[in-house]
């Protein structure tokens, strides 16, 4: 039996519960069949797990991390937060941006919002990188409004991207302008190529801007300031439609 143990360190014990016995004293022990006490002769058998787990009741993080408790009550903290900012912008319910619709939904049943709610809004599917060509009146702009023009649904992710329309409040023509733009219930970062042409008269007007998430600011000016969206001002939507007041749209989604 070992003279040199330390008694925190004992894993075992005789069953008389008087003589501590290390773990290379106990595989000695084992060797000949049962473990006996090499001092009462007794069986051996483990000691409580509080015994066993004693060294570690004074383990606090301060001291795992060797830092002060300030620094970590500041890292947990901050921890959290990021949690709770990433959970509620999950969770966090939009805004149909149809109008006059506003109605609140869930980003996931988007889809089936525009389904059961807008059935007579087009639904197209759409690859990445692929390009869509919407026949769109001007009829449906409408000033201080913004209106869905089609939604797009983006495979293989399944992801909804909705074509809107807007018109400035000004009816003026030398003040009036329209914007078209994808808003997407999506958290993942999409840019698109917006261009409005011409045909019959040889003419088009792009642009390449990122697409709008829907728990954004979905204002008009918001998204204008944001350089969100395709800008026509009065006379070119005049000039790029036809003579039917139709206007061509292509979309590209990156």
């Amino acid at each position: 039996m070992s003279h040199t143990y330390n008694d925190k360190a004992a894993l075992y014990k005789c069953n008389m519960g008087k003589h501590p016995i290390c773990y290379t004293c106990f595989l000695r022990a084992s060797k000949n069949g049962n473990p006996l006490c090499p001092k009462c002769n007794s069986l051996v058998m483990k000691t409580s797990s509080s015994a066993i787990f004693k060294r570690s009741e004074n383990v606090t993080v301060e001291k795992l991390f060797q830092l002060p408790t300030e620094k970590i009550n500041a890292l947990l903290y901050r921890s959290t937060e990021k949690l709770n900012d990433a959970t509620e912008k999950h969770w966090a319910p939009i805004k149909c941006p149809h109008s006059p619709c506003g109605k609140t939904v869930n980003p996931s049943s988007l889809h089936s919002h525009f389904i059961y709610e807008h059935s007579n809004i087009p639904i197209y599917q759409l690859t990445r990188g692929s390009e869509l060509q919407v026949l769109t009146e001007l009829s449906h702009l409408e000033h201080g409004a913004s209106r869905c023009i089609g939604l797009i649904e983006l495979l293989p992710s399944g992801c909804s991207f909705c074509i809107l329309a807007s018109a400035s409040e000004e009816c003026d023509p030398l003040l009036g302008y329209a914007v078209y733009w994808l808003v997407t219930n999506s958290q993942k970062q999409y840019q698109c190529t917006l261009e409005t042409l011409s045909p019959s008269k040889a003419s088009s007007c792009a642009t390449f801007c990122k697409v709008i998430e829907a728990r954004n600011n979905s204002s008009i000016t918001a998204i204008i300031k944001a350089m969100g969206c395709l800008f026509l001002s009065y006379g070119t939507v005049k000039n790029l439609a036809d003579d039917f007041g139709k206007l061509h749209l292509c979309i590209v989604i990156h």
